[in-house]
């Protein structure tokens, strides 16, 4: 790495943590009805770096960890052990496990 790449690299370093430690002791309202997503959006101009870093944390897909819990959950209800277990039956408890969990309120 040349001088001037390293001079480059140390400044957007420094640059970064101090956005970071402002960003960081920023007073925030808890109160406040506001989403990750609707934060980081209003914060986009003020902490550029921070907000592309933000992107990337939350970014992952919600739709995976749903599809892990459910292959989970399937291969529970689905086990060797459970040989008269109709897939029909294990896609109802599945589905209806994961709508519950979404939707408590429906088993009221």
């Amino acid at each position: 790495m040349s001088t001037d790449e390293m001079n480059r690299y140390l400044h957007y370093s420094s640059r970064f943590i101090t956005l970071f430690c402002r960003c960081m002791n920023e007073r925030v309202d808890v109160s406040m009805e506001e989403t990750v997503e609707c934060y980081w959006k209003r914060k986009e101009a003020e902490y550029p770096q921070l907000f592309e870093v933000a992107a990337t944390i939350f970014s992952t897909v919600p739709s995976e960890s749903i599809c892990e819990t459910c292959f989970s959950l399937a291969g529970y209800i689905l086990d060797k052990r459970r040989t008269r277990q109709q897939y029909s039956r294990a896609e109802l408890i599945v589905v209806g496990s994961q709508l519950a969990s979404k939707y408590p309120q429906w088993l009221e």
